[in-house]
């Protein structure tokens, strides 16, 4: 497979090699995709957001363009895309719409951001973001560097004229329609966890103090969803709210 590469190839040997006998482990860790690209605000922030997601007890595979600047310790760790390769862009599209649950855009661009608005999918990052969101997929970006009325936004946009910040701010509004959730690094946790707990179809005092290790302060999970008298004792001892949907 050209979109493959051998390290993607590797890893995948490792991880089976790593966890033979305990497969069922390694099928419930979700899969997320992180598909990075440099922004002029919001670059530091967002790798640091990729060193949060990694300690996380997920399986994350990072793509990045290949003319990206990269600091040496993630080297190994992100995949180049071949973007002037128009036959491996393809192959890579079709191998990684079935390699993940989660997408994850940890430094969006204000080109970017138009590009999704105005659904120009000539850019394989937007082609893949379109296709999760029509897919039912998770997707989420950081709002490091990008929100000009955001608590962790750029200091210097408060300079900006106001109706650029408007315009930013009703694109950003315009995605979140679309389905993406906007995070900043502390939400990372709880958006790859609402998920699971959603699917989940009983709910234990087991759930309820690893939601509280985890300072989580609110659980979602679905209407059919059963939550154990003790499970919601413990929730409302624990200040932590289960919201049905």
């Amino acid at each position: 497979m050209m979109g493959k590469t051998r390290s993607t190839l590797l890893e995948e040997i490792l991880l089976k090699l790593y966890y033979r006998g305990r497969e069922h482990e390694l099928e419930q860790m979700p899969k997320v995709l992180a598909l990075l690209s440099y922004h002029m605000t919001g670059w530091d922030q967002g790798l640091k957001a990729l060193r949060t997601l990694a300690k996380e007890a997920i399986r994350l595979e990072i793509w990045a363009d290949q003319a990206l600047p990269l600091p040496k310790e993630w080297s190994k760790d992100v995949h180049r895309l071949q973007a002037h390769n128009p036959l491996w862009m393809a192959e890579w599209f079709e191998e990684s719409k079935d390699r993940f649950q989660y997408l994850f855009i940890p430094v969006l661009s204000f080109s970017l951001i138009s590009k999704l608005v105005q659904m120009d999918d000539e850019h394989p990052y937007v082609q893949l973001i379109l296709w999760s969101l029509l897919s039912g997929k998770q997707v989420a970006a950081l709002t490091a560097g990008i929100d000009p009325y955001g608590a962790r936004g750029d200091k210097r946009f408060q300079a900006g004229p106001p109706l650029l910040k408007q315009q930013i701010r009703k694109h950003i509004d315009q995605l979140r329609s679309y389905g993406i959730a906007f995070l900043d690094e502390s939400q990372i946790h709880q958006w790859l966890t609402a998920q699971r707990d959603r699917q989940k179809r009983v709910i234990t005092s087991k759930d309820i103090e690893q939601a509280r290790l985890n300072r989580q302060n609110q659980i979602i999970v679905s209407r059919q969803t059963i939550i154990t008298p003790l499970a919601a004792d413990l929730a409302e001892e624990s200040y932590i709210q289960i919201i049905r949907k």
